[in-house]
């Protein structure tokens, strides 16, 4: 499932046509409008409260899902924010478009340790935020991205010093300690409409003396899980794409059965699935990804960690 980089574009080795035969972009389009019931929480999400200086006195390893895709993680030391979103809104614009939902206790960069590594799977807009980037710019030492996505990230006051591109199967080692290698993926790119397969999309191999960590960033199902299972695996943990999943576009995410298979694939200890519970960016009810996702693995006996957003979650 490698990427093949153009002059222009970068395009998925297998095809990945994002309206298959037999739907329309705007047959989804409209059933976006019209919604279904359930698709936002009515009340408040319950989540866990962030706090900074707990977070700097903890010594062991963790990672702290806190919605949608984004988590904070420690590896032996080493702070790593992966594709966090603070802004209200999942758009080009301040006010307008997906919005998150409400939390019991919201989450800005504030609450964080600096990271030492700020890593980006591609550049939507659910997974890389303006705002974000430049509240963490100059307390981040390295921002790790997929080939082209630094470019963004140098419009935005991030110093080419500071950015680490990585095509597929190349890989950033940080002190000797960790090396994340880019791997692939089965998606797209693109911020507007004339950007589209402009920058590479990309999963992580996040590995440690200790750890041998997947994320996937954004992915429909494919062959490529078990290929990285059997080039990078066993791993003792995957963050997993599950959510957001429509019959208008079944390649470029995964459905919650398929997300359980890939874990299967991968040869993981246990996975916890991302990409839900933040923004209603497709038709299903909000919560009802977790609730698919862990009936399947209980079925086929595979390990599943959904811990509440916010928590602490010790590896």
């Amino acid at each position: 499932m490698a990427v093949k980089p153009s002059k222009y574009r970068f395009t998925n080795e297998l095809p990945t046509p994002m309206n298959p035969e037999g739907t329309s972009m705007w047959q989804a389009l409209g059933k976006m409008i019209k919604g279904i019931e359930g698709r936002r929480p009515v009340d408040p999400i319950e989540t866990q409260p962030v706090q900074r200086d707990v977070l700097e006195e903890i010594k062991s390893d963790y990672f702290i899902h806190l919605g949608h895709s984004s988590l904070f993680t420690q590896i032996e030391g080493i702070r790593i924010i992966i594709d966090p979103v603070f802004s209200r809104y999942a758009s080009p614009f301040k006010a307008a478009g997906p919005k998150a939902f409400d939390y019991t206790n919201s989450y800005s960069p504030d609450q964080f340790p600096d990271p030492d590594i700020y890593l980006i799977s591609h550049d939507h807009y659910d997974h890389l935020d303006k705002s974000t980037v430049k509240s963490l710019k100059k307390r981040t030492g390295i921002f790790v991205c997929p080939l082209k996505v630094g470019d963004i990230l140098q419009k935005w006051g991030v110093s080419e010093n500071q950015i680490i591109e990585l095509k597929l199967g190349d890989f950033y080692a940080h002190n000797s300690t960790l090396r994340i290698t880019s791997g692939p993926a089965r998606h797209f790119s693109g911020r507007g409409l004339f950007s589209r397969m402009s920058t590479l999309w990309s999963s992580y191999i996040i590995t440690s003396s200790n750890h041998n960590i997947f994320y996937s960033g954004d992915s429909g199902y494919g062959p490529h899980f078990k290929d990285i299972g059997d080039k990078y695996g066993p791993f003792g943990h995957a963050f997993l794409e599950c959510g957001q999943y429509n019959e208008n576009w079944p390649l470029i995410h995964m459905k919650p059965e398929e997300t359980v298979q890939a874990a299967i694939d991968l040869n993981t200890d246990k996975f916890t699935p991302v990409h839900w519970g933040k923004f209603a960016l497709s038709l299903h009810p909000w919560d009802e990804p977790p609730k698919r996702a862990e009936t399947e693995a209980q079925r086929l006996d595979q390990k599943i960690e959904i811990p509440a957003f916010g928590s602490i979650n010790y590896m």
